[in-house]
C-alpha cells in the first residue's frame, strides 16, 4: 500500500479460534503499533517495506491494533 491508503488509525478484528495462533494483518502505515487482547497489550513495528503487523495471540474476543503514541 501508499502511505496514503494505509491504515493509520486503530482496527479491530475478532479472534475465533482457541490455542495460539499467529495473525498477519497487512495494509497499515509504518511504525509502532499496540496490540491489545485479552486484556494484554504488546508492541509491534509495521515497516515500510511490509505495511504488515505480525503478533502471536492464545485466546478468543476482539483484537484492537492501534498507532503507539
Amino acid at each position: 500500500c501508499t502511505l496514503k491508503s494505509c491504515a493509520s488509525s486503530a482496527v479491530t478484528l475478532k479472534a475465533a479460534g482457541t490455542g495460539e495462533v499467529t495473525y498477519y494483518v497487512g495494509g497499515l502505515a509504518a511504525g509502532t503499533w499496540t496490540v491489545t487482547a485479552g486484556g494484554k497489550t504488546q508492541t509491534v513495528t509495521v515497516t515500510e517495506d511490509g505495511h504488515v503487523a505480525t503478533f502471536t495471540y492464545n485466546g478468543t474476543g476482539d483484537i484492537t491494533l492501534a498507532p503507539a503514541k
